[in-house]
This record gives C-alpha cells, sequence and structure tokens, in this order.
C-alpha cells in the first residue's frame, strides 16, 4: 500500500496550509525541512497575505536576525519599543520585496523617506508618521516617486519648518496608481488641498480620522469613484460649510460600499437625509454614525429607502436614536449587524421591529443601562441572532439564560461588567455559546458598601483602594490625587473608569507614567460619556496624543484644569482648545507654554472664566496675547500673576481687579461693568 505525506498534497493546498502559520514558523522551522518546502516558501506568493509585526518581547537584534533570513519578505508594521532606525537599515539591507510598510509611532524624517523611496519602489501600501521637522510639500513632492502606491496612511502634525504651505509640481502620472488615501492629521495645509485635487478622481478610499478643516470637503463630491468614504468630524462645526448642499452634493458617489460620518454635529437634525433624498446608493452596504448627534427619524427613512443593499448599521453613541427610528431601520431588509450601544431612548418597543430582520445575526447593546425583561423578551424572537453584546448593562442572570435559550443560533454572547450576571454561570447553561465575561469579584461587601456612593475623594490611594473603584457606577463626582507616585499598578484599575457612565467631574491630580498616550487612553474610554469636569492638576505626563485623544471623546467637556502641567507644549492646548463648549480653563504654572501657544486661545470662544497666573509676563503674556484673551465675548474673570505692568495693561481695557488670591500674588480681573465693590 502506497504511503501518502503530506508531500504528496498538491502544491497549491500546501500553499493554502502555510497561510496559516505565523512569520517564525516559516522563517525558522518550514523552510528548513525540505528542498520542496523551501521552495514553496520563498515563492513570492507565499507572502501576498503575511505581515510581520515583531511580537510583544521581542529584542531588537533577535528581529534583525529573522529579517535577515527572508529575503522574501512583502510586508512589516514597526512595533514601539524596538530600536527602529536599526530595523528600517535592516529592512533596506535584506528585504529588497517589501510591498507593504507601516512605521507606527516611528517618526520618518527626510534621509528616511529619501532612502525609503530608494530602497523601495515597488512600495504598494504605506503607513507614514511624519515628525515635525518634516517639511510637508517636501515629503510629498519625494512620495509622489512611488510609482506602485495604492495606499498611503499619513500621521502628520503641524510643520515647524513651514509656517505657509508651499506647491508642489504635479505632472501627469504622478500618484497614478493611488487608490486609497488616509489622513490621521493635526494640520491640514494647502499641500494636501492641491494633492487632492490631483487625485480625487481615482481615489476608491478617503479616510480623514481627524477632521478641523472645511478645505478637504470641497474635494469630495468630486471622487466619482469612491467606495469608502469616512470622515470622523470631531463634534466639531464647520460655519463655513453648507451642510445641506454638501449632502446633496454627494449623490454622484453611486459606488459607495461604505460610508462614516462619527461625531457629526450640525444644527439642523435632518441635514444628513439631503444625500438620500434624491438619490440611491445601490452598493452602499456599511453606515456608521457613531457620536452623532445630528440624526433625526427623516434620515432614518431617507436611509431605508435609498440603499437596499444596506447590511451594517452602526449607531454607537447616537444618543437621539429611539424606537421610531428602529422602526425604519428595522425596513433595511438585509440588516445582518446593527450596533445601538449608548442609545438609551430604544425600549423593548423599539426592539420589536428587528424581529422582521430574517438576516439579523450581530446585536450590540452595550452601555444601555437597565435591559427589560420585556427587551429580553423582543431579542429572544430575533431567531437568526449569532452574536450578542450585552457589556456594562443590568440583566437578571436566570432570566437571560431563559432568553438566550430560546435563539438556536446564538454562538457568541458578551456580558462584560454587566451587572447581574454571572459570567460562568451563564456559560454553563449554554454549553454551545462562548461567553465572553469578567471574573467576578469576590469581595461582595465591597460592592454592597460603594454602589450607592456618588461622590468620593481619594489621596495617595493604594490599589486595593482603586480596585474598589469598579463597585462604585453611580459616581458622579471622582478625584483622586495620586501624589507623583508612579501608576502603573493603577493603570489596569483605572480602565474600569469606562463603566462609570454617571461620572460628571473627574480629578486625576499628580497622574504619573512615563510612556506616551496613557492618560489619554483611560480618559478616551467611551463610557465618560457625561464627563464635563476634568481636572489633570500636575500631571507631568501629559503629551500631545492625550490631548488629541481627550479632546476627541469629549468634544462637550466644559472645564478643564490643567494647573501646574509643566509639560504642556503649545501644540497639546491647541488640542484642547478645539473642544468648543469649554467654559473654565486653568493653565497655570504651565510654564512650557510660549507666546505662540496661548494665541490660540482666541479660538475658545466660550471661555467665561481663565487662569494664566504663573506664566512670565516678559515670555509669554505679550501685550499681544492679553488682547487676544480680553476680546473674548464671554470671558468674565481673568487669573493673572501680580505684576505692575499687567496691572497697567488690564486696567486700560476698562478690567478691574475683584479680589486677590494666593496670598495677593494673583490678581483675578472682571470686566469693569461686573466690578461689586472691587
Amino acid at each position: 500500500m502506497d504511503v501518502r505525506t503530506i508531500d504528496s498534497l498538491p502544491y497549491d493546498i500546501i500553499l493554502e496550509i502555510f497561510q496559516y502559520l505565523s512569520f517564525e514558523d516559516l522563517v525558522l522551522s518550514v523552510q528548513f525541512v525540505n528542498q520542496n518546502w523551501q521552495n514553496i516558501v520563498q515563492e513570492s506568493i507565499s507572502w501576498k497575505n503575511i505581515t510581520f509585526k515583531p511580537p510583544y518581547g521581542s529584542t531588537t537584534e533577535s528581529v534583525v536576525m529573522l529579517l535577515s533570513k527572508c529575503p522574501f519578505l512583502k510586508s512589516f508594521e514597526f512595533r514601539e519599543g524596538l530600536k527602529e532606525e536599526d530595523l528600517f537599515n535592516a529592512l533596506c539591507k535584506y528585504n529588497p520585496m517589501i510591498t507593504s510598510l507601516s512605521f507606527g509611532t516611528f517618526e520618518a524624517d527626510t534621509p528616511t523617506i529619501e532612502t525609503l523611496i530608494q530602497k523601495f519602489p515597488n512600495l504598494e501600501y504605506l503607513q507614514l508618521s511624519l515628525s515635525v521637522f518634516v517639511n510637508h510639500t517636501s515629503y510629498l513632492c519625494k512620495l509622489k516617486n512611488l510609482k506602485k502606491i495604492k495606499c498611503i496612511q499619513l500621521f502628520h502634525q503641524y510643520s515647524v519648518l513651514e509656517q505657509r504651505s508651499g506647491e508642489i509640481e504635479l505632472k501627469d502620472g504622478d500618484w497614478h496608481s493611488l487608490e486609497a488615501l488616509d489622513l490621521y492629521s493635526e494640520h491640514s495645509c494647502e499641500t494636501f488641498h492641491q494633492m487632492m485635487s490631483f487625485v480625487q478622481g481615482r481615489l476608491k478610499s478617503l479616510e480623514m480620522q481627524t477632521l478641523h478643516s472645511s478645505l478637504f470637503l470641497t474635494h469630495i463630491p468630486l471622487c466619482v469613484q469612491l467606495q469608502t468614504l469616512k470622515l470622523n468630524f470631531m463634534a466639531r462645526q464647520f460655519a463655513e460649510i453648507d451642510f445641506g448642499e454638501f449632502f446633496t452634493d454627494l449623490k454622484n458617489l453611486i459606488n459607495l460600499k461604505c460610508l462614516s460620518l462619527t461625531s457629526f454635529v450640525n444644527e439642523d437634525a435632518d441635514v444628513i437625509s439631503c444625500m438620500f433624498l434624491k438619490s440611491k446608493f445601490p452598493k452602499l452596504v456599511e453606515l456608521n454614525l457613531a457620536n452623532s448627534s445630528t440624526v433625526s427619524l427623516r434620515v432614518f427613512k431617507s436611509i431605508s429607502t435609498a440603499c437596499a443593499q444596506l447590511s451594517i448599521i452602526c449607531l454607537k453613541g447616537c444618543v437621539v436614536v429611539d424606537d421610531a427610528c428602529l422602526k425604519e431601520i428595522a425596513q433595511c431588509s438585509l440588516l445582518s449587524n446593527l450596533d445601538i450601544s449608548g442609545c438609551p431612548a430604544v425600549t423593548d418597543k423599539g426592539l420589536s421591529y428587528l424581529k422582521n430582520c430574517l438576516h439579523l445575526q450581530e446585536l450590540k447593546m452595550n452601555w444601555n443601562g437597565l435591559i427589560t425583561l420585556p427587551m429580553l423578551d423582543e431579542i429572544a424572537k430575533m431567531k437568526s441572532t449569532k452574536k450578542l453584546y450585552l457589556d456594562s448593562t443590568e440583566i437578571n442572570s436566570s432570566v437571560l439564560v431563559e432568553t438566550l435559550k430560546q435563539l438556536p443560533h446564538l454562538k457568541f454572547l458578551s456580558v462584560c461588567r454587566t451587572s447581574g450576571v454571572d459570567g460562568e454561570q451563564v456559560q454553563g447553561l449554554l454549553p454551545n455559546c462562548f461567553v465572553q465575561y469578567c471574573k467576578k469579584d469576590k469581595s461582595e461587601t465591597l460592592r454592597e458598601r460603594c454602589i450607592n456612593v456618588t461622590h468620593l475623594v481619594l489621596q495617595g490611594p493604594d490599589k486595593k483602594v482603586l480596585k474598589g473603584l469598579q463597585h462604585c457606577r453611580n459616581l458622579e463626582d471622582l478625584s483622586i490625587d495620586f501624589m507623583a507616585k508612579p501608576c502603573y499598578s493603577f493603570i489596569s484599575v483605572i480602565q474600569d473608569f469606562k463603566h462609570f457612565g454617571k461620572l460628571h467631574t473627574l480629578a486625576l491630580k499628580g497622574f504619573v507614567v512615563t510612556k506616551k498616550g496613557i492618560l489619554g487612553d483611560l480618559l478616551a474610554q467611551k463610557g465618560l460619556s457625561q464627563l464635563r469636569d476634568l481636572d489633570l492638576e500636575n500631571c507631568c505626563s501629559l503629551e500631545l496624543e492625550d490631548a488629541q485623544l481627550i479632546a476627541s471623546e469629549h468634544p462637550k467637556l466644559e472645564k478643564l484644569r490643567l494647573k501646574g502641567c509643566v509639560g504642556l507644549k503649545n501644540e497639546a492646548l491647541s488640542a484642547f482648545l478645539r473642544m468648543g463648549d469649554l467654559r473654565l480653563l486653568d493653565i497655570s504654572g504651565c510654564t512650557t507654554l510660549t507666546e505662540t501657544g496661548l494665541l490660540s486661545l482666541q479660538e475658545c470662544k466660550n471661555l467665561e472664566e481663565l487662569n494664566l497666573s504663573g506664566l512670565s509676563r516678559e515670555t509669554t503674556l505679550s501685550d499681544h496675547v492679553l488682547n487676544g484673551v480680553l476680546s473674548l465675548p464671554n470671558l468674565s474673570k481673568l487669573s493673572l500673576s501680580t505684576h505692575d505692568s499687567v496691572d497697567t495693561f488690564i486696567k486700560s481695557k476698562n478690567w478691574v481687579i475683584k479680589e486677590m488670591a494666593h496670598g495677593e500674588s494673583v490678581s483675578v480681573y472682571v470686566p469693569s461693568e461686573n466690578a461689586i465693590n472691587p
């Protein structure tokens, strides 16, 4: 009898099997089994879907060694914590076949970009994080030499070398293969505007993760080949744009398959419907309106009639979505995925309409408060459901199990931090369904003591004390003073903040970590939707990444205290000032700020109280800065360090001292018409 081995399998089958193996397995083991396997591994087609991203714990030396053994590698992603320059040099030396390169947080400077173009002329996908010391015009002029590039993803900041945008020379043939553009930028410059003018007719995918300027919006209606369009408006209102006209002009984008309009805010709640009223989008499959407060019943009526193929809808955080909206959504006959997390107005009546969606397989209802018995009864009627998400809600465990037993196709259930649900018990009663849950805390006594706490002040807390916070789900006001102690041991505990849906006021004083972005990640958690007052006094870890995350997730923040944040730089302050609802801002003692940064205060038109004490009159508080501050239409209280020249200047603008603070070292000024017994 013939003995058949894996080598007896057809080439295509072996190749398919190899696609499921890890990068390390292919490089260090598989290719050395025999000559046949080595030939298959080193075939270019074997690597078309394999990306090497060094695993956590890798050393730079071990990664370089792996790269040296696979000249056929096509896709690589940098990982933070390794020596990026050494890895880039290794790629240039050993891996000439690279077609996809993701730099992650590694900031590319001009020499890096020049080497990149020279060594990897076959690049098709490129993700760059650009240094502030790179001129936008300069690097775009260089990147256009990548003749095969199909997708560019750019993370860039305002260039310190470019106060004015330059012009880029473009000719026929430049960017001729570019199909996708993803911009995550702090500053939208004229250079990108010019680039968009040149490529708009060819783009199939356009993503703008942080939309700060209306300049790009003028190009979108002309991108008639678009299949994917994702815009994050960051809850900013662009007064210079007629959005009724803008959405009407999008009627030409009939090839759209995916449309995302997140954090969109406008005075006219019906404005999005302009896009769907007079035209149809026969190919649109996915629609994302997450965190957009400007959606109305009319919007959903127009969507259900204009998008016959719509199957994926995300309405996460759309607090205006109610039962009437779900009635219209249920008219989408092919609906398969629906996310209504953070939509508290939805009741059992709204869910009852979804039983007619025969293709509905995935339903997300996270952060929706109490899931009542009538609501569970309606969920039980959705017989096609395969995945159900009920994280951070309140449900009776036994009732939940009885409901889910009526869903014959249910394969996945998520009940992470769901009050009243014992995950282990549910898993035991639903053997054919994978249940995702958090391990139950054994401290029931602590939970009973904390559950009704609404105001809490902690000073120098240890980890055990902080762990009790996860039970304080009714907190409205929380103040923690870490007293500048290293906070690494607290991070996993603080991540429970996302479940404090009622938290209105939060103070994290003296919070110190050295890794960038940690503070922003914690405060950008979706559950903190009610946060309006934030105090980060003496947080020396505050970085630009933190400011950008906080500003994007909390656009409705009204009070922000950054006293003593000595690491706060101009760029981070500018990011914070994009929160248009700010009424109170304290940046006293933020000595890193300069005149350039403070000039941006003029953008914060709704400011009522401003504290600039502890800032230098000579280097920071120039007459130009003070003039801009005093021009704020709603400002009624201004605190400054006592200084004769400042006092003279302020009084010349018809402001007077209302009170003295901190031992007469700080003067509090008010407009003279508001002064009572100055």
